[in-house]
């Protein structure tokens, strides 16, 4: 198995209101996403759980990046939680924007 993965950095946390925070770091891709979609499974969101899904360390993101928020969004509806991406910052910002995102998802400006 490829170890290219290692490229993307995932910190998962539950707040003690209840979010649970997701953080990646590195690139978002094809290589990466199997990485990403375990971690997602093993953070189990449940009903009513607000998943936090901060970008701002994506360093890339490609169309199975794309194609991963995606599916993490559905995964955590389908567990009647609520997916939201805060807003990133920096270049990140750009990649993110150039993509209109925000026409899918539901973006937040808090930090967590």
């Amino acid at each position: 198995m490829s170890e290219q993965w290692k490229s993307l950095g995932v910190t998962s946390y539950r707040l003690l209101r209840g979010d649970v925070v997701v953080r990646l770091a590195g690139a978002l891709d094809s290589a990466s996403t199997p990485h990403l979609m375990d971690e997602m499974a093993a953070v189990d969101p449940r009903a009513g759980d607000r998943v936090v899904l901060h970008l701002a360390d994506v360093t890339s993101l490609d169309s199975a990046g794309v194609g991963a928020l995606f599916y993490l969004e559905a995964f955590v509806r389908a567990r009647r939680g609520r997916l939201v991406i805060s807003r990133p910052g920096g270049a990140s910002a750009g990649r993110v924007a150039g993509l209109t995102l925000e026409r899918h998802f539901s973006f937040v400006e808090e930090p967590a």
